[in-house]
């Protein structure tokens, strides 16, 4: 599947099993704005992505916009913390987040419920990033917790790092050309699509403290959202098979 867009484990309010064919889920109907890019705080306009090849593509099963909205929302999830707790535990024990300490109603929120462990409770990687610019940088317990947020955002893109290697021919000139018109030149999602070999480890060295991971997440819901955008076809067919 074209795009880096194969995520054969999703989780968007319902979850499904490992290996369950993501025709047979139909997944509600969210904002694009507010799915694919919250930390904005207004609406981004949507860009012309130049590539013969994805308007080729575009409405084949090569583009599947389910496992675009899937993987953009369980990073939100990862970056700002989900609503309730039950949302939290079933994609944590989805993906097989470790979770040292217990996990309730005590443990995080009171609003959003965070994910990464700090310091005997649990934090969302936006308040992790807030605490590393408060402190000037990554203390002890900062660094403990970083370890944790390298696992799960692994977890959650394994499938997307195998896919980006089969597709790189396609993936990182579409990416260079995100970059230009976003105007995001030293974009960490540009370098990462560059790396001739092993995104795994490559991403891993890239990965220092909260605050790059942070405009990492940043920039991948942002190409995620103009991705959907450059797909009109696909887009469509989307929303149509929600209404069956």
């Amino acid at each position: 599947m074209i795009g880096a867009l194969a995520f054969p484990e999703t989780f968007i309010g319902n979850y499904i099993k490992k290996g369950d064919s993501m025709n047979r889920l139909r997944l509600i109907a969210i904002s694009l704005s507010l799915a694919l890019y919250p930390q904005s705080a207004k609406p981004t306009k949507p860009v012309a992505l130049d590539s013969a090849v994805l308007r080729l593509v575009d409405g084949t099963s090569m583009i599947c916009i389910e496992q675009v909205f899937s993987y953009a929302q369980n990073l939100i999830i990862l970056s700002s913390g989900a609503k309730n707790l039950q949302t939290a535990l079933r994609l944590a024990k989805l993906y097989d987040f470790p979770l040292p300490y217990e996990f309730s109603e005590n443990t995080s929120g009171p609003t959003r419920f965070g994910l990464l462990p700090y310091q005997g409770t649990y934090k969302t990687m936006q308040e992790l990033t807030l605490i590393e610019k408060e402190l000037g940088g990554m203390d002890s317990d900062l660094t403990d917790s970083f370890e944790y947020l390298k696992q799960d955002f692994e977890l959650l893109s394994i499938e997307y790092l195998a896919e980006l290697q089969k597709n790189k021919a396609f993936m990182t000139p579409l990416i260079k050309n995100w970059s230009i018109v976003r105007n995001r030149p030293n974009s960490i999602l540009l370098q990462w699509s560059s790396i001739a070999n092993n995104e795994k480890e490559a991403l891993s060295s890239m990965l220092t403290n909260f605050s790059i991971s942070a405009t990492l997440v940043e920039d991948l819901l942002l190409f995620l959202s103009d991705l959907v955008q450059n797909c009109p076809k696909s887009h469509k067919a989307y929303r149509e098979g929600l209404k069956k």
